[in-house]
């Protein structure tokens, strides 16, 4: 070897490398990469268009359907992107997920629904595009006043469902029930899409809402206030609180009982 001249290190089987990404990372980054520019234009043209015609297609002729055994189903996943129920749900699936052992994949999970709400809550003032018109579509929810872009519901669940189909294919070997829990996955995030469409936010004309649910819901009603009355009158008589008062305890329950 020539004077002054540098050996090169000799490469054994001992000798550390640094590991090259695997291709399935590579792939992954490239589909992150396209979906969040995918989004970035999708939400500047929703900023500059109030309306796409293909918009008002797809949902006329969803709610142009009717087929009631999906009522239930559709209703169900509507009422479960609304708060208190939407933390209710999403906090037990990854409270059991973290009692059964898999902590990292628990704390994983919830900062995938953190950040799907706080990506969901920027774009929408940023975009800030309006809600569709009860005159060019059926509006169920007509009192919620944010922007439409993004969908809310389906930005929340598809990063929950997303993130328990990446869990079961990765942590549960290659077998029948795995293709059926990532399917019914998938199945559910595009139903939460059409639940969203239908509810338009419902049909031609407004649907009622099937009747379990609607028992439920009244159920629910007319037991708060029932109970609560129960609950005064017991105190009443324990404080000796003069019948006049607890006269008008009942007046103001039995309003808020008819309401």
């Amino acid at each position: 070897m020539p004077r002054g001249a540098v050996a090169e290190p000799e490469i054994g089987p001992d000798t550390a490398r640094v590991p090259e990404p695997p291709r399935s990372a590579k792939g992954l980054l490239a589909v992150l990469v396209g979906a969040g520019l995918a989004f970035a234009m999708l939400a500047v043209a929703a900023h500059r268009v109030p309306y796409f015609a293909v918009d008002l297609a797809i949902t006329r002729a969803i709610q142009s359907v009717s087929l009631q055994w999906l009522d239930v189903p559709l209703w169900t996943l509507n009422a479960m992107g609304f708060p208190p129920v939407v933390g209710i749900v999403y906090g037990l699936l990854i409270a059991s997920i973290f009692v059964a052992g898999a902590r990292w994949e628990a704390l994983s999970s919830g900062f995938a629904v953190l950040g799907g709400v706080a990506l969901n809550h920027a774009s929408k003032l940023l975009v800030a595009r309006p809600r569709p018109s009860i005159e060019l579509i059926a509006v169920e929810h007509q009192h919620i006043a944010n922007s439409s872009f993004p969908a809310g519901h389906v930005l929340n669940f598809t990063a929950l469902a997303g993130f328990l189909c990446c869990l079961v294919a990765l942590r549960m070997a290659q077998s029948w029930q795995r293709t059926t829990l990532v399917s019914s996955l998938i199945a559910l995030i595009v139903l939460m899409g059409v639940a969203r469409i239908d509810s338009g936010e419902n049909a031609p004309r407004p649907r009622p809402v099937p009747a379990p649910a609607r028992f439920l819901s009244r159920s629910i009603r007319r037991s708060i206030p029932a109970i609560a009355f129960r609950c005064s009158r017991d105190r009443a008589r324990s404080a000796l609180i003069p019948r006049s008062a607890l006269r008008r305890d009942r007046r103001v329950f039995l309003t808020a009982l008819a309401a």
